[in-house]
């Protein structure tokens, strides 16, 4: 399509640019010269499925369309659907930790979709890399499937803070100096190496149980 448009083209990167600006993909370059079809036609096929699909039912449909069909905008495609994508989610990880609370923040549950659809993508032949989708928001390796991480990060920030001002209440004053010199170094994100040292039963594990729930009272 491009080669049909650009007029004396010497190289790729003259294909992929437009107005002054070179574009990642060529896709983009046909998007930016408004040569790419219109995508009603996929949005409407999507919402017919959604109508009796599951969410993992519509995951597959998703990653079938953008392998084989002619998407022109991906990642619009992609933030029009993905609550649809991700439906099942959180209610999932509410069964697999047995919390019936548990509330996942949006970027975590994007995060999740995008690690199921790495996959699909892979099981079909694909790569995700290769579509204009969103990456993930966090760098690390994925928390999902990992019971015990996800079990840490699930609790109420206002019985830790009441918790935490039970426990600051029962230090004595080495340990409340103790305790106000680390956290204190840590709320400032700066370097620091400390050694609390006594006999067994002085109160070690108590000051440390101190500090940390204070810390996970203010999200650290």
């Amino acid at each position: 399509m491009l080669l049909l448009t650009v007029k004396g083209a010497q190289s790729y990167e003259d294909l992929r640019k437009y107005n002054g600006v070179l574009y990642r993909t060529f896709k983009e370059a046909c998007k930016a010269r408004g040569l790419l079809n219109d995508d009603q036609e996929w949005y409407t096929a999507f919402d017919e499925a959604a109508r009796w699909a599951t969410s993992n039912q519509l995951r597959q449909l998703f990653v079938t369309m953008l392998l084989f069909c002619e998407v022109g905008d991906e990642h619009s495609f992609f933030e029009k659907v993905w609550k649809l994508l991700a439906d099942d989610i959180q209610y999932n990880m509410r069964k697999t930790l047995n919390h019936p609370a548990y509330q996942m923040e949006e970027h975590q549950i994007k995060d999740h979709l995008i690690d199921q659809l790495t996959v699909l993508f892979k099981k079909c032949g694909g790569n995700i890399k290769n579509h204009d989708l969103p990456s993930k928001s966090v760098s690390s390796e994925t928390l999902h499937g990992n019971r015990f991480i996800e079990e840490e990060l699930f609790y109420n920030i206002n019985d830790m803070l009441t918790q935490s001002h039970e426990l600051q209440c029962k230090l004595n004053t080495q340990q409340m100096n103790a305790f106000h010199s680390i956290v204190q170094t840590v709320l400032s994100d700066m370097p620091g190496f400390f050694f609390v040292s006594g006999y067994g039963g002085t109160g070690k594990t108590f000051l440390w149980k101190a500090i940390i729930t204070y810390l996970r009272a203010q999200k650290k």
